[in-house]
C-alpha cells in the first residue's frame, strides 16, 4: 500500500475526441453549418449554457406583472456567455398550455423583462420556463423552471390543491460510492426515499440477504437521504425492508460486482483522504485520478505508476481546490473512466461579503425607504457586477433561507440531478450537520455510474446558438408534405421601426434558416419561395408549402401542483387571499354589470389620411384598395394589380433584381428602361420606406391595405429618384393577422413575436408638495430594479416609498460577477401604522 501526497501540481489532460467535437460546435457558433440531420455526440466537453431568472416575488394577483431578470451564463464557469444572445421566457398554465412567450435580447449575459397577467384563466399554480435555442439540445432538465401562484379573486384559490400527499407510493434508490458495490469490500451505500411528488420521506428499516438474514440497519437523516455500510458476498442478493404507514415495503439493491475498483473519499480537516481498492485480479498500474472544476482539469495524478499493487491511499490537499463542486474521476490504463465521486468543497470564499441594509428597521406608510448596498472585497471587480433588486411583501414572497437563489442554482442545480428540496439549506443553514447533509446530496443526486462500452452516435437535429432571432423550416410540395423542394426562400419583415429583407437557399432536404434577425414585437413577416420540382428542375413551381419549425416551443411536461404547494409554509395558505384581495378590489371599488360598447366604423378615407402621414405627399394619382382582394386568391401583388394600374410592369434583370416600371409615368425624365439595370424604373415605397421591386412578387395581397400610384408632377416631391413615378404600398397594421397561407400558393404571412423590451417599473412618489391624495397603495412589490449600479467604492444607495399595506417586507439582491461569482443576499424591514 502506498501513501501519496498530492501538492499544488496542475497539469492538463486532453481528452481524445474532444478536439473534433469542439470543432463541430465552433462551426455551429460561427455559422459554417448546413442545417439538417447530423450526428450528435453527447460529451462533457461540449459548451453548456445555464439560465437563471430572478423574479420579484412568488405570489401574484391577476392584473399584476411578473418582473424578472434573466442571467445567461456559461454552464461551467458561470461567467456571462457570448454563445447565445436570445432568451425565451414562457408563462405556462397548469394544463400545460403556453399562455405567453417573451423573446429577449441579452447584453453582456443578461436581460430584463415582464409578463402582464391580464388573461389568466383562473387562480392556480403557473410555471415560468426559460431557455435558449441551444439549450434545447440537452433536454428539459437544462431549462430554468419556477412555479408561481396567481390569484384571480376566487373565494378559495387553493381548492384544487392539497398540501398533503394522498399517495402512499414510495421509491427507494441506492447509490454505491464510486458507482458500483464490490463483493468482499466494505461498501458505503447512500440512498434516497421519495414519495410520488418527489419529496424525501423519513424511514428506517433493515438490509437483508436473499435468505432473510439481517445484514445491517438503515435510517434516513435528512429529507429522505441516508447512508449505510455493508460487505456483500458473491452469489448473494440483498434488499431493503421498511414499514411505511402500516405497509411492509421491499426494495432490491443493485447487484454487486465480483471485480472492479472501489473508490471512497473521506473529508478530513486539511485534506481529502481517497482510498482505492481493487479486486485481486486488477493492478492499479498506469491509472489516473483526475479532478475537474467548472469543466476544466484542476489536477491529475498518476496512481501507482510502474507498480503492481491493487490498493492505494491518496491525500488530496484542500489548498489546491477552489470553492465549488469537485469531480473526481478514476481512469484505468485503457483511458476509460471507471469510478467517479462528486464533492462540494467549501473554502469560506462564499461567506457573505455583499450586504444590503435598510436605513432603519421600521417605516410608516408611504415613508421614504433607503437601502445601502455594499460589495466588500469579494475578489472581483465590483464595477463589472450585474445585480438586480426586489422588495416585496413577505407574504407573497415565500422564498425563505432554504429556497432557491442564484447561488444554490448555479452551484447545485448545475451538477446534481432531479429536484433539490430546500436548496438554500445547504449553504445558509447554521445546523452542525449541514456539511454532512450536503455530502449526502452529492452522493445521491450527484451520483455517477460509468459503463465502459462503445456507445453508438445518436442522430439528432441540432439547435444552434442564436445571436439574433432565427426562422427556420422547410419547403414541401403543396400536395405532399413528405416531398421536399429545393430553391430559395425570401423574407420580408415589417414593423413600425424598419423593413428587413433577406433571402436564403435551401439545402438538399428543402430546409432553410434565417439567422441573426433583430426586430421588435408585432413584426409582420412574409415568407415566400422560388422552388423547383425535382422532376422539372428547369421550371419553377408555385405549388409549395412552407413549414416553420422555430415557432414551436419545446414540449411542456406535466406539472405537479402539489409538489409546489408542499414547499409553501403553512401560514402562507391563509395569507394568499388576505394579501391579494386589497390589490384586486380596493375598498371603494364598485363591481359593474357587463356593458356593451358600440362605435361607428372608421371610414376608409380616414385610414388613407392617417397612413399617408408616413409619406411626403397627400393626394396620389391613383389608389388601389385591397380590402376584399384576399378573397380573390391572388398570390402576389403583381397579379393583383394587373389591369388596375395602367402601364405597371415588373422586369427581372440578369442580376436577378426586379424593377417596377410605369409606362408614361413621367414628364420629368426621358430615361430608356433598356439603357441599364433599373434605369427608368419607378420608386417603390413600403409604409414610406424605399424597397426593391421584388416586393411585388413577394408580398401577399392579404397583407396590403392599399396602394397609391404617383405619376408626373405629383411624384416630383421625391426628387430625381422618383422621376419615373412612385408606387407606395401601405400594409395592414397587423392586429388581425395570424399565420395565413395564400389560397393558390404556399407563402406564409404571420405576426412574429420579436424582442420584448421591459417596461419601467412604476414607483409612486409621496412628498409634502403632493396636492391630491393618492388612492390606496396596495402594491405587494414596492421596488423592482433590474440593474443596480455600484460606484467606484462598490456601493449604491436605492430609495423608494413604502405603500399602505402593513407587514414585513423582504429585500432580495441577486446577481453574478463577470468572474462567475454568484451574489445572493437578503434583508427585511417592517411597515407599521405609527412608529
Amino acid at each position: 500500500m502506498e501513501l501519496t501526497r498530492l501538492y499544488a501540481q496542475k497539469r492538463t489532460i486532453i481528452n481524445r475526441g474532444v478536439v473534433a467535437l469542439l470543432t463541430i460546435i465552433l462551426s455551429i457558433a460561427n455559422g459554417s453549418f448546413v442545417y439538417g440531420k447530423q450526428e450528435l455526440v453527447v460529451n462533457d466537453e461540449l459548451p453548456l449554457e445555464q439560465l437563471y431568472l430572478h423574479l420579484d416575488k412568488s405570489f401574484y394577483a391577476a392584473g399584476e406583472s411578473i418582473w424578472f431578470k434573466a442571467y445567461l451564463m456559461d454552464g461551467r464557469t458561470h461567467t456571462p456567455t457570448a454563445l447565445s444572445e436570445v432568451v425565451y421566457v414562457e408563462l405556462i398554465g397548469s394544463s400545460g398550455t403556453i399562455l405567453s412567450k417573451n423573446v429577449l435580447k441579452t447584453k453582456d449575459g443578461s436581460a430584463a423583462g415582464d409578463i402582464k397577467l391580464s388573461d389568466v384563466p383562473a387562480s392556480g399554480i403557473y410555471s415560468i420556463r426559460a431557455y435558449t435555442n441551444y439549450m434545447r439540445n440537452f433536454g428539459a432538465e437544462h431549462y430554468y423552471t419556477k412555479h408561481i401562484f396567481v390569484n384571480t379573486g376566487e373565494s378559495d384559490p387553493m381548492v384544487n390543491y392539497s398540501s398533503t400527499n394522498q399517495d402512499n407510493a414510495l421509491d427507494m434508490q441506492f447509490f454505491p460510492e464510486g458507482g458500483y458495490a464490490i463483493n468482499g469490500f466494505l461498501n458505503p451505500i447512500a440512498f434516497k426515499v421519495l414519495d410520488s411528488d418527489g419529496n424525501g420521506v423519513s424511514v428506517s428499516g433493515q438490509i437483508k440477504d436473499d435468505l432473510g438474514n439481517q445484514v445491517t440497519n438503515f435510517s434516513t437523516t435528512h429529507l429522505g437521504m441516508g447512508l449505510f455500510h455493508f460487505i456483500p458476498k458473491p452469489d448473494k442478493t440483498y434488499s431493503a425492508h421498511l414499514n411505511h404507514n402500516g405497509e411492509e415495503l421491499q426494495f432490491e439493491l443493485p447487484t454487486p460486482k465480483d471485480r472492479g475498483v472501489l473508490m471512497t473519499v473521506l473529508n478530513l480537516e486539511d485534506f481529502y483522504k481517497i482510498e482505492l481498492r481493487a479486486t485481486s485480479d486488477i493492478q492499479l498500474k498506469d491509472y489516473m485520478l483526475v479532478g475537474k472544476q467548472k469543466g476544466a482539469v484542476q489536477f491529475n495524478l498518476a496512481v501507482n505508476a510502474n507498480k503492481q499493487e491493487n490498493t492505494t491511499l491518496i491525500k488530496l490537499a484542500k489548498d489546491i481546490v477552489n470553492e465549488g463542486t469537485l469531480e473526481l474521476t478514476l481512469w484505468n490504463d485503457q483511458q476509460q473512466p471507471i469510478a467517479e465521486r462528486l464533492l462540494f468543497h467549501e473554502s469560506g470564499d462564499f461567506n457573505e461579503k455583499v450586504t444590503v441594509k435598510s436605513s432603519k428597521n421600521s417605516f410608516e406608510k408611504r415613508e421614504l425607504v433607503t437601502l445601502e448596498i455594499a460589495v466588500n472585497n469579494m475578489g472581483f471587480n465590483a464595477a463589472n457586477t450585474d445585480m438586480s433588486l426586489s422588495v416585496s411583501n413577505a407574504l407573497v414572497n415565500v422564498d425563505n433561507n432554504h429556497a432557491l437563489d442564484i447561488k444554490t442554482y448555479t452551484q447545485l442545480s448545475a451538477v446534481v440531478r432531479g429536484k433539490i428540496e430546500q436548496p438554500g439549506y445547504y449553504f445558509n443553514s447554521d445546523a452542525p450537520e449541514r456539511k454532512a447533509n450536503l455530502d449526502l446530496l452529492m452522493r445521491t443526486q450527484g451520483w455517477r455510474q460509468y459503463v465502459v462500452q462503445n456507445k453508438p452516435m445518436a442522430s439528432a437535429d441540432y439547435f444552434l446558438p442564436e445571436k439574433g432571432i432565427s426562422l427556420s423550416g422547410k419547403v414541401v410540395s403543396a400536395t405532399n408534405n413528405s416531398e421536399t423542394l429545393t430553391g430559395s426562400v425570401s423574407l420580408t419583415a415589417n414593423n413600425q421601426e424598419e423593413i428587413i429583407q433577406d433571402r436564403a437557399k435551401t439545402d438538399a432536404d428543402g430546409r432553410f434558416r434565417f439567422r441573426d434577425l433583430n426586430f421588435t414585437d408585432s413584426t409582420t413577416v412574409l415568407l415566400s419561395a422560388n422552388v423547383y420540382h425535382p422532376k422539372r428542375k428547369r421550371n419553377p413551381t408555385s405549388k409549395y408549402n412552407i413549414i416553420l419549425d422555430t415557432l414551436r416551443s419545446p414540449i411542456v411536461h406535466p406539472m405537479n401542483g402539489n409538489a409546489f404547494i408542499n414547499t409553501i409554509p403553512s401560514k402562507a395558505f391563509n395569507s394568499i387571499n388576505e394579501i391579494n384581495r386589497p390589490f384586486l378590489y380596493d375598498d371603494d371599488t364598485i363591481a359593474l354589470e357587463e356593458v356593451l360598447i358600440k362605435a361607428e366604423k372608421v371610414e376608409k378615407k380616414d385610414t388613407y389620411v392617417q397612413k399617408r402621414k408616413k409619406v411626403l405627399y397627400r393626394e396620389p394619382s391613383h389608389t388601389v384598395d385591397f380590402e376584399n382582394f384576399s378573397e380573390l386568391g391572388f398570390t402576389n401583388l403583381l397579379d393583383a394589380l394587373a389591369g388596375r394600374v395602367p402601364g405597371l410592369t415588373v422586369r427581372r434583370m440578369t442580376t436577378g433584381e426586379r424593377f417596377v416600371y410605369l409606362r408614361a409615368a413621367s414628364s420629368l425624365s426621358d430615361a430608356d428602361p433598356e439603357s441599364g439595370p433599373g434605369a427608368g424604373s419607378a420608386l417603390v415605397l413600403l409604409d414610406g420606406t424605399p424597397v426593391g421591386g421584388d416586393i411585388l412578387q413577394q408580398m401577399l395581397p392579404s397583407n396590403v391595405d392599399f396602394i397609391d400610384v404617383l405619376k408626373g408632377p405629383r411624384a416630383a416631391i421625391y426628387g430625381s429618384r422618383a422621376a419615373n413615378g412612385v408606387v407606395a404600398i401601405f400594409s395592414k397594421d397587423g392586429t388581425e393577422n395570424t399565420i395565413s397561407r395564400a389560397k393558390l400558393g404556399g407563402s406564409l404571412n404571420f405576426q412574429y413575436p420579436g424582442y420584448d423590451y421591459s417596461r419601467r417599473f412604476y414607483e409612486p412618489k409621496y412628498d409634502s408638495n403632493q396636492s391630491k391624495p393618492v388612492a390606496n397603495d396596495n402594491r405587494t412589490t414596492l421596488l423592482w430594479k433590474p440593474y443596480v449600479e455600484l460606484d467606484e467604492n462598490g456601493k449604491a444607495l436605492v430609495s423608494f416609498y413604502a405603500g399602505d399595506t402593513l407587514g414585513d417586507y423582504q429585500v432580495v439582491l441577486e446577481g453574478m460577477s463577470s468572474e462567475g461569482i454568484p451574489i445572493a443576499t437578503k434583508a427585511n424591514f417592517e411597515v407599521l401604522v405609527e412608529l
